[in-house]
């Protein structure tokens, strides 16, 4: 289960969240211009349990592919190539919380992450947060289901971070992700 302190939504409804979403704006290094990582969007898609797999580990299961393409400083573009990570996702309880795991080579890989806000339908934006990993810093991610926000949606969510007692100390750096080249 969720801890009491957690900043996750303490309700989610899943069929409404699973889709595709773009990551527009971001504090996550992930997807800073260093590191080349472009159009980057991610989905979900609701699937079942696999045999063998622990009933009690959690609520739904999601699986997800991260997409991106990468920037090539020689040529002026991001290249047409899409690179990915696959992972699955087991809700924790109820919540807007999740346990990612990697697959393929990422199995060993785990991370907790989740849903902290969201207009009312997931049909427009949501903001995940993530915990810091071995491999990556904490952080959050602004998605919407299109490639762009418009720049008062944007505000609106930042001040809405920034006025959650759990969110306010770490929503902070965040730049837009590059959906153009």
């Amino acid at each position: 289960m969720t801890p009491p302190s957690s900043p996750y939504v303490p309700h989610l409804d899943i069929s409404g969240f699973a889709g595709t979403w773009y990551v527009v704006r971001t504090n996550l290094e992930f997807w800073n211009e260093r590191s080349r990582r472009t159009h980057p969007s991610i989905t979900y898609t609701h699937r079942p349990r696999t045999p063998g797999e622990d009933i009690n580990a959690g609520g739904v299961v999601l699986g997800d592919v991260v997409r991106y393409r990468v920037f090539d400083p020689s040529t002026g573009r991001s290249s047409d190539a899409e690179k990915t990570v696959v992972g699955k996702d087991t809700q924790l309880g109820k919540t807007g919380g999740f346990r990612w795991r990697g697959a393929g080579p990422l199995f060993l890989l785990t991370s907790r992450w989740g849903v902290v806000a969201h207009d009312p339908d997931c049909a427009e934006w949501a903001v995940t947060h993530f915990s810091a990993t071995g491999f990556t810093k904490e952080g959050m991610d602004i998605y919407s289901r299109t490639p762009t926000l418009s720049g008062e949606r944007e505000r609106e969510i930042m001040e809405r971070l920034r006025s959650h007692p759990q969110l306010r100390d770490k929503a902070v750096g965040f730049f837009a992700t590059v959906h153009e080249r």
